[in-house]
């Protein structure tokens, strides 16, 4: 009788702790899911809030071409993309440039229409796949500890560095969805040893490539290193032979056109300086931004070592740490070795090449709130608060700006953001004629207008003669894109450059028409009365939480110049 009485007991014990452990899991899950939308939601908000900046149009542009010409060309009948003197087009006016960013923007423009919207949606559910394949990297890395996938998912969805790059039609969802599947997929080749994830592996790594050249070559060596130093011995023969198989698929999907193609020429980014110094100062900077752009910030790297230096011995994430690290760190040096950037045109890294390294940085960041948690949990949650909302553990003596993060992002989200190119083409649609021919400066200043009004004005003086597309080609399309050649109806200058000035004196030059000597004026018009630099682009030293309204007039907003008959 007393044995059944304690069978019982034991059974409702047992009842009680499965049904905890049942409720547990579901509220956690419960919590996933939660976190999920609201990052959906933040991510999809005002998604067409701001017109298109300059790389975003040149992906819609080419784009559209594919759908209306069958083609990756810049001419899509009326207009060239000239970028720079035509150095991203081949002869035969393709894109040199990477091409998957292209073919996604343009089935979501088969899919939904022409807009700015339709241009970014897909790029967004991009983004967010890769959001849940890092997700499912931190359960296979950390198994069951949720404190540890909490703060590090949520520090990845909640970033402002992922919230605004996703959101882009450019290639930097891309990059960040392959670059994850293609070590979700190497981790599960050396962990589970499948065939297939050996294809999958070699499959992820060829969309990544053609999702952005460079970011896929650093990131490919980055891996190679991890595996040589953490994973070689996990691997037997056949495993090694599996292995040698995906890296073979890789070379022939990819290498043939490479060479073909010459990835690797970047005449657009000229660069004249002697290469050691070069690359060891775009080094620093590359490392000394992963601390700007919140991904990785010094307190949480001094976190880190302190971290190693006292568990050594005792912690098996340790080796976490150093994998991770190790990751970020060969990845930072080869985007380094391979990018094209130079360090006299500006003082801060194009960020935009880290992609690759930013939820891996988040994985470090997790880590840290971890050991702080076990430590103490309302420290632990202040700090995650701050890094999340706001910049305050980045500043350094050399950055004392202080910004709010995301709760900048979500009020940019719910307000319109009138930028440069939406108040230059409401402008043009209101004063320009059917064809008239515009040029604005800076150059590139052209293409988002391209894409919005291409269909009514036609852009001109984008080529001289010095460029290495073939003159008779170029004349073939009866356009005027030569500046030597052609004379604006509407010089429109975006800020007060003194280049400008410059243009405009060259196109009031006296010039031969047959036989009689012309000379154009052109007459001031009126100031567009809107910031003159774009701040919409993602990375975060370049990237205005709303247009900025403080500004002064009389030289950073947007001139307008007619033409005089």
């Amino acid at each position: 009788m007393g044995k059944k009485k304690t069978f019982e007991k034991d059974n409702i014990i047992k009842g009680i702790i499965k049904w905890l452990h049942f409720y547990r899991n579901f509220h956690f899950k419960a919590l996933v899911i939660g976190l999920f939308l609201i990052c959906i939601y933040l991510s999809l908000k005002g998604l067409d809030n701001c017109y298109f900046w300059d790389d975003e149009a040149h992906v819609a542009i080419f784009a559209r071409n594919l759908l209306s010409t069958g083609k990756l060309t810049g001419w899509d009948g009326r207009n060239l993309f000239g970028f720079r003197n035509g150095t991203l087009l081949d002869k035969n006016l393709c894109s040199i440039n990477s091409p998957l960013d292209y073919l996604l923007c343009a089935l979501s423009f088969k899919l939904f229409g022409y807009s700015t919207w339709t241009g970014r949606i897909l790029f967004v559910i991009m983004g967010l796949i890769a959001l849940g394949i890092f997700s499912l990297i931190l359960k296979e890395d950390f198994g069951k500890d949720k404190w540890l996938w909490v703060f590090s998912f949520c520090g990845f969805a909640f970033s402002t560095v992922f919230l605004l790059h996703i959101r882009q039609c450019r290639y930097y969802s891309l990059s960040l969805l392959f670059s994850l599947l293609t070590f979700y997929f190497y981790r599960q080749s050396i962990l589970k040893k499948k065939a297939y994830d050996f294809i999958f592996l070699a499959l992820s790594a060829v969309l990544l490539f053609y999702s952005n050249y460079l970011l896929a070559v650093a990131f490919l060596l980055s891996l190679g290193i991890i595996h040589f130093i953490f994973h070689f011995r996990r691997l037997s023969g056949k495993e090694w032979l599996r292995l040698a198989l995906s890296v073979t698929l890789f070379i022939i999907f990819t290498i043939p056109y490479g060479i073909k193609n010459r990835v690797w020429y970047r005449p657009d980014i000229p660069v004249n300086q002697p290469f050691l110094p070069w690359k060891l100062e775009l080094l620093w900077w590359n490392i000394r931004e992963l601390n700007l752009i919140t991904c990785l910030p010094w307190v949480v790297v001094v976190g880190l070592i302190v971290f190693i230096f006292c568990y050594w011995k005792k912690e098996g994430m340790v080796k976490k740490i150093l994998e991770l690290g190790l990751l970020v760190l060969s990845n930072t040096f080869f985007v380094t070795l391979f990018s094209p950037q130079s360090t006299q045109v500006t003082s801060i890294a194009d960020v935009r090449y880290l992609i690759a390294s930013v939820p891996f940085c988040y994985g470090l960041f997790g880590i840290f709130l971890w050991f702080i948690h076990r430590w103490n949990k309302v420290v632990a949650l202040v700090l995650f608060g701050i890094i999340i909302t706001t910049n305050l553990l980045t500043v350094t003596p050399f950055n004392w700006k202080f910004r709010w993060l995301l709760p900048a992002y979500i009020y940019e989200v719910h307000n319109e953001y009138p930028t440069a190119y939406s108040e230059v083409v409401k402008y043009l649609e209101k004063n320009a004629k059917q064809d008239e021919q515009v040029y604005c400066f800076p150059e590139y200043t052209n293409y988002p207008l391209m894409f919005y009004l291409g269909d009514k004005i036609k852009f001109c003086c984008l080529l001289d003669k010095n460029t290495h597309l073939p003159y008779e080609k170029v004349k073939s399309l009866n356009a005027p894109l030569f500046i030597e050649e052609n004379f604006p109806d509407w010089f429109i200058a975006f800020g007060g450059d003194p280049n400008a000035v410059r243009l405009l004196q060259f196109f009031s030059r006296p010039h031969l028409e047959g036989e009689k000597e012309v000379q154009f004026k052109y007459q001031f018009v009126g100031i567009i009365d809107v910031y003159g630099i774009d701040m919409t682009r993602p990375e975060l030293p370049w990237h205005s939480f709303g247009p900025i309204k403080n500004f002064d007039r009389q030289t950073s907003a947007v001139y307008v110049f007619r033409r005089l008959l």
